[in-house]
Protein backbone atom coordinates (compact mmCIF):
# COMPACT_ATOMS: atom_id res chain seq x y z
CA UNK A 1 0.00 0.00 0.00
CA UNK A 2 2.99 2.65 0.36
CA UNK A 3 4.07 2.86 -2.93
CA UNK A 4 0.43 3.56 -3.86
CA UNK A 5 0.10 6.52 -1.48
CA UNK A 6 0.94 9.99 -3.32
CA UNK A 7 3.41 11.05 -0.27
CA UNK A 8 7.25 11.45 -0.76
CA UNK A 9 8.09 11.51 3.28
CA UNK A 10 7.13 9.52 6.33
CA UNK A 11 4.77 12.57 7.89
CA UNK A 12 2.85 12.67 4.83
CA UNK A 13 2.57 9.02 4.77
CA UNK A 14 1.62 8.58 8.35
CA UNK A 15 -1.31 11.56 7.79
CA UNK A 16 -3.51 8.00 6.41
CA UNK A 17 -2.68 5.90 9.74
CA UNK A 18 -5.71 5.64 11.63
CA UNK A 19 -5.73 7.49 15.24
CA UNK A 20 -1.98 9.92 14.26
CA UNK A 21 -3.06 13.61 13.74
CA UNK A 22 -0.14 15.63 11.58
CA UNK A 23 0.50 19.22 11.92
CA UNK A 24 2.60 21.07 9.86
CA UNK A 25 3.15 25.02 11.22
CA UNK A 26 5.42 25.77 8.32
CA UNK A 27 7.40 23.65 5.26
CA UNK A 28 9.91 22.67 7.23
CA UNK A 29 8.47 21.71 10.61
CA UNK A 30 6.55 18.58 11.04
CA UNK A 31 4.31 16.91 14.37
CA UNK A 32 2.92 14.21 15.21
CA UNK A 33 0.27 13.47 17.64
CA UNK A 34 -1.19 9.95 18.74
CA UNK A 35 -4.21 9.82 20.56
CA UNK A 36 -5.17 13.33 20.90
CA UNK A 37 -1.85 15.03 21.98
CA UNK A 38 0.14 16.52 19.50
CA UNK A 39 3.67 18.91 19.65
CA UNK A 40 5.67 20.41 16.67
CA UNK A 41 8.47 17.76 17.73
CA UNK A 42 7.86 13.99 18.16
CA UNK A 43 8.60 14.12 21.51
CA UNK A 44 5.30 12.41 22.85
CA UNK A 45 5.37 8.99 20.85
CA UNK A 46 8.38 7.17 20.46
CA UNK A 47 9.68 7.31 16.62
CA UNK A 48 12.38 4.64 15.42
CA UNK A 49 13.67 3.29 12.27
CA UNK A 50 14.11 -0.20 12.58
CA UNK A 51 14.07 -0.30 16.33
CA UNK A 52 16.41 2.64 16.44
CA UNK A 53 15.49 5.71 18.31
CA UNK A 54 16.20 8.44 15.94
CA UNK A 55 15.75 11.49 18.23
CA UNK A 56 17.62 14.46 18.34
CA UNK A 57 20.98 14.45 20.88
CA UNK A 58 19.68 18.12 22.07
CA UNK A 59 16.57 17.12 23.65
CA UNK A 60 14.03 14.17 23.94
CA UNK A 61 12.37 14.79 20.15
CA UNK A 62 12.50 14.52 16.61
CA UNK A 63 12.57 17.28 14.37
CA UNK A 64 10.19 15.93 11.75
CA UNK A 65 12.02 16.51 8.61
CA UNK A 66 15.80 15.73 9.97
CA UNK A 67 15.06 12.04 8.88
CA UNK A 68 13.53 12.25 5.48
CA UNK A 69 14.05 8.94 4.08
CA UNK A 70 13.79 7.62 0.65
CA UNK A 71 10.00 6.52 0.41
CA UNK A 72 10.73 3.60 -2.21
CA UNK A 73 13.51 2.17 0.73
CA UNK A 74 10.28 1.74 3.56
CA UNK A 75 9.36 -1.73 3.46
CA UNK A 76 6.77 -0.69 6.09
CA UNK A 77 5.51 1.47 9.29
CA UNK A 78 4.17 0.22 12.65
CA UNK A 79 2.04 2.55 14.30
CA UNK A 80 1.01 1.24 17.93
CA UNK A 81 -1.52 3.02 20.26
CA UNK A 82 -1.53 3.80 23.57
CA UNK A 83 1.40 4.46 26.40
CA UNK A 84 4.31 1.45 26.14
CA UNK A 85 7.49 3.21 28.54
CA UNK A 86 7.95 0.02 30.01
CA UNK A 87 7.25 -1.80 26.72
CA UNK A 88 9.22 0.13 24.47
CA UNK A 89 11.04 2.93 25.76
CA UNK A 90 9.81 6.27 28.11
CA UNK A 91 9.64 8.15 25.27
CA UNK A 92 6.49 6.58 24.04
CA UNK A 93 4.09 8.02 26.32
CA UNK A 94 1.22 7.83 23.73
CA UNK A 95 2.24 5.36 21.45
CA UNK A 96 4.99 4.50 18.90
CA UNK A 97 6.11 4.57 15.01
CA UNK A 98 8.72 2.50 13.72
CA UNK A 99 9.70 2.73 10.36
CA UNK A 100 10.69 -0.46 8.70
CA UNK A 101 13.64 -0.15 5.81
CA UNK A 102 14.09 -2.85 3.26
CA UNK A 103 17.30 -4.31 3.20
CA UNK A 104 20.22 -3.59 0.73
CA UNK A 105 18.88 -7.36 -0.87
CA UNK A 106 15.69 -6.01 -2.06
CA UNK A 107 16.63 -2.42 -3.49
CA UNK A 108 18.91 -4.16 -5.68
CA UNK A 109 19.02 -1.79 -9.64
CA UNK A 110 18.64 1.49 -9.89
CA UNK A 111 15.99 4.16 -9.29
CA UNK A 112 15.34 7.81 -10.29
CA UNK A 113 12.49 9.83 -9.21
CA UNK A 114 12.16 13.37 -10.16
CA UNK A 115 9.18 15.28 -8.86
CA UNK A 116 7.67 18.21 -10.52
CA UNK A 117 4.77 20.94 -9.17
CA UNK A 118 4.69 24.74 -8.46
CA UNK A 119 5.03 24.62 -4.81
CA UNK A 120 7.51 21.25 -4.28
CA UNK A 121 10.20 19.73 -6.18
CA UNK A 122 12.54 17.17 -5.80
CA UNK A 123 15.13 14.00 -6.80
CA UNK A 124 16.23 11.31 -5.58
CA UNK A 125 18.51 8.13 -6.79
CA UNK A 126 19.74 5.09 -5.44
CA UNK A 127 22.02 2.42 -6.36
CA UNK A 128 22.11 -1.13 -5.33
CA UNK A 129 24.31 -3.96 -6.06
CA UNK A 130 25.05 -6.60 -4.77
CA UNK A 131 29.09 -7.23 -3.65
CA UNK A 132 28.81 -11.27 -3.63
CA UNK A 133 26.31 -14.19 -2.86
CA UNK A 134 26.16 -12.91 0.98
CA UNK A 135 26.96 -9.36 1.04
CA UNK A 136 24.44 -6.16 -0.47
CA UNK A 137 25.02 -2.44 -0.55
CA UNK A 138 22.89 0.75 -1.61
CA UNK A 139 23.74 4.37 -1.97
CA UNK A 140 21.02 7.48 -1.86
CA UNK A 141 20.97 10.54 -2.80
CA UNK A 142 17.68 12.85 -2.57
CA UNK A 143 17.06 16.69 -2.87
CA UNK A 144 13.58 18.43 -2.33
CA UNK A 145 12.67 22.48 -2.69
CA UNK A 146 9.38 23.43 -1.17
CA UNK A 147 8.67 27.37 -1.64
CA UNK A 148 6.72 28.79 0.95
CA UNK A 149 3.77 28.42 2.22
CA UNK A 150 1.23 30.98 2.69
CA UNK A 151 0.89 31.86 6.70
CA UNK A 152 -0.45 34.90 8.38
CA UNK A 153 2.93 35.50 9.33
CA UNK A 154 4.95 37.73 7.36
CA UNK A 155 8.36 35.67 6.85
CA UNK A 156 9.72 33.54 4.34
CA UNK A 157 9.71 29.64 5.24
CA UNK A 158 10.98 28.10 2.36
CA UNK A 159 12.81 24.77 2.57
CA UNK A 160 15.19 23.07 1.10
CA UNK A 161 17.19 19.63 1.44
CA UNK A 162 19.50 17.47 0.08
CA UNK A 163 20.29 14.00 1.88
CA UNK A 164 22.52 11.29 0.77
CA UNK A 165 23.61 7.74 2.73
CA UNK A 166 24.49 4.17 2.22
CA UNK A 167 23.53 0.46 4.06
CA UNK A 168 25.47 -2.38 3.45
CA UNK A 169 23.75 -5.67 4.40
CA UNK A 170 25.26 -8.85 5.03
CA UNK A 171 23.56 -12.21 5.47
CA UNK A 172 26.32 -14.42 8.03
CA UNK A 173 26.94 -18.56 6.96
CA UNK A 174 27.19 -21.10 8.59
CA UNK A 175 30.93 -20.70 8.51
CA UNK A 176 30.67 -16.89 10.13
Amino acid sequence: DIANLPVDSIPEMLRYAPGVHIIRPSNGIWGLGVRGINSRFFNRALFTVDEQNVYASIFSGLFGSQHDLLMEDVASVEVAYGPGGGTWDNNAVNGMVNVRMKTAFETEGNLLRVNLGTENRGVASRIGWALNDTTSARVYAKANQRDSSLTRFPYENDWDTARSGFRIDHRPSSHD
